[in-house]
């Protein structure tokens, strides 16, 4: 997906700068929107596309997608992976993406890792279906990348190796961005928000919260 990408970006880079081999597998789920994140990133495009139609918006389309995508993947596995037993793919999040890369992963005999790893709201409908396609992946990994301690403790049950990296990609991704604008430097200080997840969007309360804090800080600089 487009914000999984915005994370995994400078993992990618990582993988490029240490001359690693690796293959980016894209399920192709949002192909439309995914061509302006590689420039802005200066990634190089998919070794592997899953999907070629439009972008997948609705629940309904998301059901036979996953079947069609898995089902490729299957299909296409030993080209995908040719080598398997020493290979490892690397999943982040907890999207219906996530759940079939570490699927596929796993059938076709590789390790899987798990990025942004740990993280749980405890509650299965919470949110709904997200929190259930993580308690999927943890079953299925066998290396977690947890942002923080507490992502650590939550997975202290599960079987596997378990890094904590501390922080979230998301800060290697502003900054390798905020690099870029070197060029163009804004005219002043300011403070970039973005919020999306279904939790936030779908609770009244939470999101008058956020949009308070949000006004608050923009007292005293841009927003």
């Amino acid at each position: 997906t487009k914000a999984q990408l915005i994370k995994m970006a400078p993992v990618m880079l990582e993988f490029e700068r240490r001359h690693l081999t690796w293959r980016w597998i894209f399920t192709g789920q949002h192909r439309e929107t995914i061509a302006d994140l590689q420039r802005d990133f200066g990634l190089r495009a998919p070794d592997y596309q899953l999907y070629e139609g439009k972008d997948i918006t609705r629940v309904g389309q998301m059901f036979w997608w996953s079947l069609r995508t898995l089902w490729i993947f299957w299909r296409r596995r030993k080209a995908l992976l040719p080598d398997a037993k020493h290979s490892i793919v690397v999943v982040h999040g907890d999207t219906i993406s996530t759940v079939i890369g570490a699927l596929a992963g796993r059938l076709a005999g590789c390790r899987v890792a798990h990025i942004e790893s740990g993280l749980t709201s405890q509650k299965i409908t919470q949110p709904f279906p997200e929190e259930l396609q993580r308690r999927i992946v943890f079953r299925l990994a066998n290396i977690f990348f947890c942002p923080g301690e507490w992502a650590m403790q939550n997975i202290t049950k599960r079987r596997g190796e378990k890094i904590n990296t501390i922080d979230n990609t998301l800060i290697d991704s502003l900054a390798i961005i905020r690099s870029s604008l070197n060029n163009h430097p804004p005219t002043e200080p300011y403070v970039l928000v973005n919020f999306h997840r279904f939790e936030n969007l779908r609770d009244q309360r939470r999101m008058h919260w956020i949009v308070e804090h949000i006004e608050e800080a923009s007292h005293r600089r841009r927003v």
